[in-house]
């Protein structure tokens, strides 16, 4: 792994962490202003749900505050990104981070979930995503995993050339 791939993954990471530590910010406020109980009672439906948070015009601040970051790691995976590849690799590592620290810092700060079977507003965008904490942690960690995997297997070879180009240029001196 060369030097400068080294920076870029650890800017990617930092990156994620942070947007997890600001979003477990916001969760934990939005959990202060809501009690559990409230909420959890307005849970048992999509509707109810939609229909409570746009009441508490909690909705679209939260639903702009996550398209925004969503945004913000698009412009990071394009700038550091070399290639499509490589770009899709740095959102979906930047994503993962995103939402499993955003786990990691809500239960440092306020001690939730308190079981991971507990629900949990994974996403709002396009519309609150309700599911067992479990499943949001597990869903980042699949992220995490899958951009690793797409990281070492993207056809690189030892030397750190891409594969298909030494192929070529092999091709080319051959004939």
């Amino acid at each position: 792994m060369k030097k400068e791939e080294l920076f870029s993954i650890s800017y990617a990471a930092i990156t994620g962490i942070s947007f997890g530590l600001i979003e477990a910010l916001n969760s934990a406020y939005i959990k202060m202003i809501i009690p559990g109980e409230e909420l959890i009672a307005n849970i048992t439906n999509a509707r109810a749900l939609y229909a409570y948070l746009h009441g508490k015009f909690i909705l679209w601040p939260e639903q702009t505050r996550e398209i925004s970051i969503l945004i913000l790691i698009t412009i990071f995976a394009c700038v550091v990104g070399k290639d499509r590849k490589n770009k899709a690799i740095f959102f979906l590592l930047i994503l993962g981070l995103w939402k499993l620290f955003r786990y990691i810092f809500l239960f440092i700060m306020i001690r939730i979930p308190t079981s991971l079977t507990e629900k949990d507003i994974v996403f709002y965008c396009p519309s609150p995503w309700v599911a067992p904490a479990y499943l949001g942690i597990c869903l980042s960690l699949f992220l995490c995993a899958l951009s690793t995997f797409l990281y070492f297997y993207r056809g690189v070879d030892k030397e750190g050339s891409n594969k298909k180009a030494s192929e070529k240029k092999k091709k080319k001196k051959n004939a």
